[in-house]
């Protein structure tokens, strides 16, 4: 809504205008703009409305911070004095770490500062991102960083080889591992051994990104539970079907001792049905080599109450005899 000129000049109806309406300081007049009371009332509401604000009002700490509290992003408009103020930039940066490039070029360089401001930091904590050049390159600040929001690791790609800071990472989520951490590390063993054993989610991500190698070491296959511990081998009935070794889970096991009971049916038969949708459903896909989810239609499987799918993968396993081959592992979904 647009005022008349004459309107925009009365001060106490300009008050009334910004306590009751979505009112826009950039309509008000100049002289207006350059008063304390008027600007205090009108970034209280909208931050932003700072960026109409005089000059000199956009050096008043107490008309910055107002703003500040109310639309962090507002420290955009404020003042180069008060971009360099410790208290005003911490405002800021609190409640977004993306606020910490508006910072004077002496608190990006300040480290006891910028340790302040990632640990204060709540949301999008890039404080790390917009640090000096000195501070990037210090791997205390960097470890605090990566600790308190891993994804800053992203800033520091000079780091990629660091097994403290990269672990660090890692124990977020294994994406650090897959898409932040140098060759060096990804083909170090022991290393790998460390992240798997770390990791909190995405242990799948960091196995799918190492070398074959890797990938059929038996420790490795160990620690990914890659291994026939708790599954039943039924390659004998499986033969005519595939060329690898297979195995099914326990439940599935018990679904088809179920299944027996409530049929007249051999597990051969059971097994039979299985195998002739897994079979299938492979070779539309041309490979067997990634997981599929393959709804199971006309078998003599009954599946629990819930579960739709049978779930299959291609792998490598470790053998119980200590060899590692390409298997068929099936469990329920």
């Amino acid at each position: 809504m647009l005022y008349k000129k004459e309107i925009l000049k009365q001060k106490h109806l300009v008050l009334q205008a910004i306590k009751c309406s979505d009112w826009d300081l950039g309509q008000a007049d100049k002289e207006l703009r350059a008063d304390k009371e008027i600007v205090l009332a009108s970034v209280k509401k909208y931050g932003d409305n700072l960026e109409y604000a005089s000059e000199k009002l956009k050096n008043d700490k107490e008309v910055v911070l107002a703003a500040i509290k109310n639309f962090p992003d507002s420290i955009y408009f404020a003042s180069k004095e008060l971009k360099n103020d410790k208290s005003v930039i911490l405002a800021a940066v609190k409640k977004n770490g993306v606020n910490f490039n508006m910072a004077s070029q002496a608190l990006k360089d300040d480290k006891d500062f910028v340790l302040q401001a990632i640990n204060i930091s709540e949301v999008d904590n890039e404080v790390i991102r917009y640090a000096g050049e000195n501070i990037k390159n210090d791997k205390g600040v960097v470890l605090v960083s990566v600790k308190k929001d891993a994804r800053t690791i992203s800033y520091v790609p000079h780091f990629c080889d660091d097994p403290e800071v990269v672990l660090t990472a890692i124990k977020s989520h294994g994406l650090y591992f897959a898409n932040y951490t140098g060759s060096k590390l990804t083909n170090d063993k022991d290393f790998v051994l460390k992240a798997l054993k770390v990791v909190k989610n995405g242990k799948d991500m960091i196995y799918n990104s190492l070398n074959e190698t890797l990938q059929n070491d038996p420790d490795i296959l160990v620690l990914m539970n890659k291994t026939t511990n708790n599954l039943i081998d039924v390659s004998e009935y499986a033969r005519p079907y595939f060329r690898f070794p297979v195995f099914i889970s326990n439940a599935i096991n018990n679904i088809i001792k179920d299944s027996l009971k409530m049929a007249q049916n051999s597990k051969e038969g059971v097994l039979h049905d299985l195998f002739i949708t897994l079979q299938y459903a492979i070779l539309s896909q041309g490979s067997c080599g990634r997981s599929s989810d393959i709804t199971i239609f006309q078998t003599s499987i009954m599946l629990p109450r819930g579960a739709k799918t049978f779930k299959f993968k291609a792998k490598m396993v470790l053998l119980n005899n200590g060899e590692t081959k390409p298997s068929i592992v099936i469990n329920i979904q």
